[in-house]
């Protein structure tokens, strides 16, 4: 119970049999030119025997994928309550990231520094994005979110190409349990117009108390507020689309309405590999190129609090179809 008052902290133990734990470190540079995802996540199978430490590397350009994999025990926690963590060389927290890869195909250097990060306005109640939902033992998936919003500071050498990623933006977000869900929608983007502004969402098919259930939430940082559209606060999905070129959304609480577009036309996606029991079996398709149209209006006073477009979008889905 410790831990789950600090959900981006390590929530596990290494003696876990069917559990993953993984964090989503994203980085786009100031020119939007360079964009990629760092996810450090350890993996436990023991039927298997495909226990494991590893960071999968996204380069959101070229939609290449890396998979560094290490033994579990170069896996460690340094903290109950942040997000710190080592895996062999590496170094993942809160206040950034260092890496230090060797490998034939990707060999990277370097070190990228936080700062004025957004993050969750902790309560007991609300520990994170779940809520109460949180402390529920042995659910499929918890997620949680470390930062909506931050700046970068340092630069990577990668494959002999140093990119400087000052004064660009990161976010991070975690997820740990046993699996990923069997369906589900999740994107995220904090590349408006309006600089000040930051959102994610996810929409998922998840079990709970023997019942398969559209589980939901969404969360909009707009100049220091936090929106905020989940299943345990009784915000619901009016509408939901999904085609070939968008997924659309319409979301309201009692006090506030938002209208979400997601563009994932003429976008190529990049397989990332997900945990089943622990077991790294399956494939999901994620890109970091989509768009998303945020429109957020307050019924009470008929008034639009914002309407703006955020680029550089994360793009993540698997089985899309369960929830229509």
């Amino acid at each position: 119970m410790r831990n789950r008052r600090y959900p981006e902290a390590f929530q596990g133990n290494l003696k876990k049999n069917n559990y993953y734990e993984g964090w989503y470190n994203k980085v786009v540079d100031k020119n939007t030119k360079y964009s990629y995802t760092f996810i450090p996540t350890i993996a436990i199978n023991r039927k298997s025997k495909s226990s494991q430490a590893f960071i999968q590397i996204l380069n959101g350009q070229t939609g290449r994928m890396h998979y560094i994999r290490h033994q579990l025990k170069k896996f460690e926690s340094l903290s109950n309550t942040e997000f710190a963590i080592r895996i062999d060389k590496c170094y993942f927290s809160t206040k950034g990231f260092i890496l230090d890869i060797d490998r034939d195909d990707m060999k990277i250097k370097g070190n990228i520094k936080y700062s004025n990060p957004i993050l969750w306005q902790r309560s007991f109640l609300q520990p994170n994005v779940m809520g109460i939902l949180n402390y529920i033992p042995l659910l499929e998936t918890y997620h949680g979110i470390v930062s909506m919003n931050h700046t970068l500071t340092g630069s990577l050498d990668i494959n002999d190409i140093i990119i400087d990623f000052t004064n660009g933006k990161g976010y991070v977000e975690k997820d740990w349990g046993s699996s990923f869900p069997e369906g589900y929608i999740w994107a995220q983007t904090n590349h408006f117009s309006e600089p000040e502004l930051s959102m994610v969402l996810s929409v998922a098919l998840v079990p709970l108390f023997g019942l398969k259930i559209k589980g939901f939430f969404c969360v909009i940082w707009h100049k220091g507020t936090f929106y905020k559209f989940t299943t345990y606060t009784n915000a619901r999905v009016r509408f939901l689309e999904i085609s070939e070129e968008i997924i659309r959304l319409l979301i309201e609480d009692r006090r506030y309405f938002a209208d979400i577009t997601i563009d994932k036309s003429n976008i190529k996606f990049t397989k990332l590999r997900a945990p089943k029991l622990g077991d790294m079996s399956f494939d999901i398709i994620e890109t970091l190129n989509s768009r998303i149209k945020v429109h957020l209006y307050d019924k009470r006073n008929h008034k639009v609090i914002l309407e703006d477009t955020g680029n550089n979008a994360g793009l993540d889905i698997y089985n899309i179809d369960l929830l229509k």
